[in-house]
């Protein structure tokens, strides 16, 4: 028996718009949507795929993030704004010599194109580097990796300061599944333990140094807040965390889905579901849709969970 050795299927947002269509018989064979019909049934997709989200926590759509901590930080900002120069982040590594002394402003860059970011108040002293503080916040927070000063001449020769940016660029993570702080010389780990909001409230001191233990998670809107207890107390340890990450939105027409192949059935019968009471179809047509729709959603969440084996033993304790 001969077979093809390909295993690469796929469908385009067009190609899933007019499948869902034809189920509700809205669509002859060969045919084409309307650009309404695509405009109406893409808002329908992306309301579908989101609200998938809330259901359960697909296997693919788990990653790992990473960000350092900064010593006396708590908050991390996780998402389209993340990644902040902080003055926490701002360590004086070498105060350097032959600055003027004085009080005075530079300006931190995007390091991709040069876009103003955000605006520090450095102090030199006996020609030296003292103090380097961020006064205005970051206003151009995302694509840079590597920040850097546009110095100015009062700047002392041979200075160099270590710029850290607070938290992370990256699509906000919807929640936590795991999170650890590793040692970075060493790579130890250390599991944290993921708190409520009101466990954190509870704390007395939440800025007490220490090598933190736990974390809550505050998801908001575009931009999640990373809170840490106890408060870290050196650059030495990087936050990691096992998150579930946004499906990716469907805008253009050849738009390939953020969902493996074995999710193409749930999601052409879970929009001609989501479709079928717009488009007027009759009851018995939308209860079959709605029926096969559910099926085929819940056998994908079925089948998206950890292989790993769960072992029972007996308590011999005696209790």
């Amino acid at each position: 028996m001969a077979t093809t050795g390909i295993a690469n299927f796929t469908l385009t947002r067009d190609d899933v718009i007019k499948a869902s269509l034809r189920l509700l018989r809205e669509l002859g064979a060969g045919a084409v949507p309307t650009i309404e019909d695509y405009l109406n049934c893409n808002q329908a997709l992306n309301i579908v795929l989101k609200a998938w989200q809330k259901k359960s926590i697909p296997l693919w759509k788990l990653d790992e993030i990473g960000f350092p901590l900064l010593s006396g930080l708590v908050s991390y900002p996780i998402g389209i704004a993340g990644g902040v120069p902080v003055t926490e982040g701002l360590v004086i590594v070498e105060a350097g010599t032959d600055g003027t002394d004085g009080t005075y402003y530079a300006n931190i860059l995007d390091d991709v194109d040069g876009a103003l970011s955000t605006t520090v108040q450095f102090t030199v002293e006996n020609g030296g580097l003292t103090l380097i503080e961020v006064v205005s916040p970051s206003t151009a927070a995302t694509g840079y990796t590597d920040p850097y000063l546009d110095t100015p001449a009062e700047w002392p020769t041979d200075s160099y300061v270590s710029i850290s940016l607070a938290g992370l660029v990256t699509p906000r993570p919807l929640r936590f599944r795991d999170a650890w702080i590793r040692v970075d010389e060493t790579s130890q780990d250390t599991q944290l333990i993921q708190i409520a909001r009101q466990d954190y409230n509870q704390f007395a001191q939440k800025t007490q140094a220490g090598v933190p233990n736990q974390y809550w998670y505050d998801p908001k809107l575009d931009t999640g807040i990373v809170t840490v207890y106890n408060a870290p107390s050196d650059y030495t340890r990087t936050f990691y965390g096992i998150v579930q990450v946004p499906i990716f939105d469907m805008v253009a027409t050849t738009d390939n889905f953020d969902l493996p192949q074995e999710w193409f059935q749930a999601i052409k019968w879970g929009l001609a579901d989501e479709l079928s009471l717009e488009y007027g179809c009759p009851p018995d047509v939308r209860g079959e849709v709605a029926a096969k729709a559910a099926r085929f959603l819940e056998d994908c969440f079925d089948f998206s969970v950890d292989e790993a084996p769960v072992y029972f033993s007996v308590d011999r304790s005696g209790r």
